[in-house]
């Protein structure tokens, strides 16, 4: 691959280039870095000069990154995968090639071999003086698919940022404006009725909850707003409005209300699919020592019956075996004993996800789905999310010591049976420089068990004993590596880092998605993380 007197010229052109104040090294190279193997056409089929120029680019090894070509893919890692020095390795592909496939085993940040023609790469530089940034955005088209940023600090004095004078870096970067397209399903044919033109609205998902929005359809004679059949199509209670967000169902709700009036338009009062649970109650039922997911996809498949909605049902095994006795008398809807299911410790987590059932999206499927935990592990976190990159993300964190928010001495009671009110043992956790705050509170009122009115204080004091920190986040819900319903979705653990004028240095963890409140208008979304503990219901 290099010869002696190539590898020579590199070290001393790297020498010479640092001694005249060179900050951050961009590499090119033909082949792949760090795949392959002995008689490969890539750097792994010549290992000894690999690891001789790995050694000549020791100095470099934080502060750049390389640029690969030899296969027509877009792959960016960010060093993880890269044992000879560590740094971040991109393959751009060329406009006009037809495209190769690509393994993400080999590259964590993002690939997309095999998409189509029109991908690209683009390297955007911004010197600060005391900072350098570089980063790497990988195009189809005018879509930023997935970046990575690498900066480097502690450099010379502060400069004022320079703007690029590229135009066209601009006008792609614009172009990448997320939009919804929203469409009317028949509710019991799970069939697309129609388009729904410029419909607008501001919608929220939960994991294992129905919530509720509005949706506002235009109604214009004509025009590319026209809505011509959209009154008489569109009704309640037997449609269903997906909004499709990154080309999936990501949303949707069945229509409880509409409103129409003199001054056009059609409001639509949605709520997602769990909902439908909500409108119909629990019949005489008893499971004795039954696994837990499976009396709660048999409470749903009463909602499933002949004259009720058509679900699918996704089941995984808990482990865990329960006793439930359930009377018609009681008037409990079938969403009411699910969620008092999932609400007790250890119960199971569910959630009804809508999928197309067809790669041309002419009919959905409804998935009932129930897991000890449904989303990526802990483990395995997916984004991140980064005020760096094309999410653009703005934050704010709280800390709240205010009553029921934070304290160091809890107390956990119930109001139980009799004169003698059950009541856990103090839990304590008052560090050195800290005052005592004491809290005290009732899980619930039929709790007789001391046992657990102690696990319930350990776990109340786990989640407020340092105050309670919430971290509010707002994202593009359109760029890698948090595309929503794509690269991040409902329960999965994931990853951030945001940096501002009082974290300079970055908040950096993970946390988990249990929800999301997204704005149509401004192309964002919400988060809606669960702090690492979490407060459920005794079991009884």
């Amino acid at each position: 691959m290099l010869g002696y007197e190539q590898l020579a010229w590199i070290a001393q052109t790297l020498a010479a280039g640092e001694a005249a104040g060179a900050e951050f090294l961009v590499m090119t190279t033909g082949v792949q870095w760090h795949l392959g193997g002995a008689g490969s056409d890539s750097w792994g089929g010549f290992a000894l000069e690999r690891q001789r120029l790995t050694d000549i680019l020791t100095p470099w090894h934080d502060r750049m990154i390389m640029l690969q070509a030899d296969l027509h893919a877009l792959a960016i890692d960010d060093g993880a995968n890269n044992p000879w020095g560590g740094f971040p390795l991109a393959l751009l592909a060329p406009l006009d090639a037809n495209p190769s496939a690509v393994s993400s085993v080999y590259y964590n940040q993002g690939t997309s071999g095999g998409v189509s023609h029109s991908q690209f790469g683009m390297i955007n530089v911004q010197d600060r003086g005391d900072s350098i940034t570089v980063q790497i955005n990988a195009h189809q088209g005018t879509t930023v698919l997935f970046d990575h940023a690498v900066t480097v600090s502690g450099l010379s004095t502060p400069v004022d940022p320079v703007e690029p004078e590229d135009d066209f870096t601009e006008v792609v970067q614009a172009a990448a404006t997320p939009t919804i397209k929203w469409y009317a399903y028949d509710l019991l044919t799970l069939r697309k009725i129609s388009s729904l033109q410029g419909a607008t609205g501001d919608l929220i998902r939960s994991l294992g909850a129905s919530e509720s929005s509005t949706v506002n359809i235009p109604t214009p004679l004509s025009g590319p707003m026209a809505n011509r059949f959209v009154t008489d199509t569109v009704k309640a209670p037997n449609t269903i409005v997906v909004a499709e967000i990154n080309k999936k169902p990501a949303w949707a709700g069945i229509v409880w209300k509409t409103v129409e009036t003199s001054e056009g338009g059609l409001d639509l009062g949605v709520a997602t699919i769990e909902s439908y649970l909500d409108r119909r109650y629990t019949r005489t039922l008893k499971f004795t020592q039954i696994e837990q997911a499976f009396i709660m996809r048999d409470l749903a498949k009463i909602a499933a019956d002949i004259t009720g909605i058509p679900l699918e049902f996704d089941i995984t095994p808990t482990g865990i075996a329960r006793d439930r006795t359930y009377n018609d008398d009681e008037d409990a809807t079938l969403y009411k004993r699910i969620q008092e299911l999932s609400e007790v410790i250890n119960g199971p987590e569910w959630m009804i996800r809508a999928e197309y059932a067809d790669e041309w999206g002419s009919k959905l499927r409804l998935i009932f789905t129930c897991r000890a935990k449904i989303g990526a592990a802990k483990t395995s976190p997916r984004g991140p999310i980064s005020t760096r990159g094309g999410s653009k993300a703005k934050w704010k964190r709280t800390n709240d010591w205010s009553e029921g928010n934070g304290a160091n001495s809890v107390i956990a009671y119930s109001s139980g049976e009799g004169d003698v009110r059950p009541q856990s043992k103090e839990m304590t956790n008052i560090r050195e420089g800290y005052p005592r705050i004491e809290y005290r509170y009732s899980p619930s009122s039929s709790v007789t068990k001391i046992a657990t009115l102690n696990e319930h204080a350990t776990s109340r004091l786990d989640e407020i004993g340092n105050g309670t920190e919430s971290i509010e986040v707002e994202s593009r819900w359109d760029q890698s590596p948090v595309r929503l319903g794509i690269d991040i979705d409902l329960g999965d653990w994931v990853s951030y880092a945001l940096y501002g004028p009082t974290r300079p240095n970055g908040l950096i963890g993970i946390k988990r998605l249990i929800g999301w409140k997204l704005s149509a208008a401004n192309g964002t979304f919400t988060p809606v993380f669960l702090e690492e503990t979490e407060e459920t219901l005794a079991d009884a």
